[in-house]
């Protein structure tokens, strides 16, 4: 009988998930708070100061003495631009007396390109950057670091964060003409991947699952995929509202792309055309002769395949649904890869000839180096596939079809969408609903991690979580000036 009640006890004290977990704080509206009164303000230099003195002198504890000057500079300059300073930057901030010596070294550290390299680093840690596919063949992505290299840019060029996260999300939608904005897309490339892999829409499922749990994380600052089965235990983020978001992404297209100015591609077209019909003669023999090892080839590849796949590549490319197109391009990366092994077998006769036309070819002239190129996002169309609820997260299980829309506890909108001729437009309406000035959790999320970047734990020291599972903000007051201010 003891036992039975210790474990009424146990139970009722449980919380129970048949009710609507509540909504936080980080879901509420930013409130614009009034800069407190406090005692020692002449401790203070500047707004902040002020927030954190309130606070101190709430709990009514003191606070250090001034750092000598030797340790301040030795501090901001790890802090800016993660390197110590020089004998002579030392010897020079000794020497400077004047009134703003502190803001003059802030000012030349955030000038230097040292800062947008320190400052990237938590960033693309966020955004799970990486060089290769991850999974067991980890395949190179030969051009990733010039999505790195954009973030970097970004922090030097004190881009404006909703700027920052618009490129992101939707640069191949609002500046298709922009190298940088296109480059920018390379966010939503860095889920881990097996190419190789067969079942193409397991595969699907979880590159889209990854995108959307990333973009939660990194600018929500809330656990979005713990929706992806039901209802969130803890926050108010329903299922529904997972897909909701999901949604956005379903079209998704990962292209390499050409990021030379424009002039650069026009050129680079034209020596390329220029080239192709100088050696058309050449190269129509040699791929006359390759033809029937190439096809015995790439049968063999495509025999891996379901049917249902494999059929893919006898549709052409505008008769294929959205759904297809996207399954279409995974089976062609494997059945049409370019691969030495493919001659396997030639006989000695046929491989003299194959190589003196070869060497004809290459006496025509080098092709023309392909220009620099970007991993990028965009869609398989104005048309993308349909999203579906799934139960309990199973991709063969799909319920009810869902329209894009926002977090119910913020916004319960359906999203609206303007397509155009290549894309659906659908994260473009994502990225300015994240980016709206008075979203309670984007701009929130981004103070709190620049303020984890600078002092090592955040106001809230659960970045990644801003829900009931995570930390309260020590300071919400200063939070919210934060956040409105940027």
């Amino acid at each position: 009988m003891r036992c039975l009640l210790a474990l009424s006890f146990l139970f009722a004290a449980l919380p129970s998930f048949a009710a609507e977990p509540p909504v936080g704080w980080a879901f509420q509206p930013m409130k614009r708070p009034d800069i407190p009164t406090v005692k020692n303000s002449a401790a203070a230099r500047n707004p902040i100061d002020v927030f954190l003195i309130a606070k101190l002198e709430e709990k009514g504890i003191g606070y250090r003495k001034a750092a000598d000057k030797t340790t301040l500079l030795r501090r901001v300059t790890f802090d800016l631009i993660g390197l110590p300073p020089t004998l002579k930057e030392i010897d020079d901030f000794l020497k400077d007396n004047s009134a703003d010596a502190y803001e003059k070294v802030v000012e030349r550290l955030l000038q230097s390109q040292r800062f947008g390299e320190r400052a990237a680093l938590q960033w693309l840690d966020v955004v799970r950057f990486a060089e290769t596919d991850g999974f067991k063949a980890d395949d190179k992505r030969p051009f990733a670091w010039r999505y790195r290299d954009y973030v970097i840019k970004s922090f030097n060029d004190d881009k404006p964060y909703d700027r920052f996260i618009k490129e992101q999300l939707a640069g191949d939608e609002i500046a298709p003409d922009d190298a940088d904005a296109l480059t920018a897309t390379g966010f939503l490339r860095h889920y881990p991947d097996e190419y190789n892999a067969i079942n193409l829409e397991n595969r699907r499922q979880e590159i889209l699952n990854d995108i959307t749990d990333t973009t939660g994380q990194a600018v929500l600052g809330v656990t979005l995929g713990c929706a992806k089965c039901h209802d969130h235990k803890f926050d108010p983020i329903k299922q529904e509202d997972y897909y909701r978001i999901q949604a956005f992404f379903a079209g998704w297209k990962p292209v390499e792309v050409p990021v030379a100015p424009t002039k650069e591609l026009v050129d680079y077209r034209k020596r390329l055309q220029d080239w192709e019909a100088k050696t058309a003669d050449v190269r129509q023999v040699i791929e006359e002769m390759e033809r029937p090892y190439r096809l015995k080839f790439n049968a063999k590849r495509r025999g891996r395949f379901p049917e249902e796949y494999a059929k893919i590549l006898d549709v052409a490319e505008d008769k294929r649904t959205p759904l297809q197109k996207q399954l279409g391009t995974m089976v062609e990366k494997q059945v049409y890869a370019e691969d030495k092994a493919m001659l396997n077998g030639i006989k000695p006769p046929e491989k003299e000839r194959y190589d003196a036309l070869k060497k004809k070819l290459a006496e025509a002239g080098p092709k023309p180096t392909e220009l620099p190129l970007a991993m990028a996002m965009t869609d398989v169309g104005a048309e993308v596939p349909v999203t579906y609820m799934l139960k309990r997260g199973d991709w063969r299980k799909p319920d009810v079809e869902i329209k894009p829309g926002f977090l119910s506890a913020i916004d319960d909108r359906t999203a609206d969408i303007a397509p155009n001729a290549h894309s659906a437009g659908r994260r473009t309406a994502l990225a300015n609903w994240l980016t709206k000035p008075d979203h309670p959790l984007t701009a929130r999320v981004a103070v709190n991690r620049l303020w984890q970047q600078h002092f090592v734990k955040g106001i809230v020291a659960t970045p990644g979580d801003f829900g009931n599972q995570g930390d309260k903000p020590t300071h919400p007051e200063l939070l919210d000036w934060l956040a409105l201010r940027l």
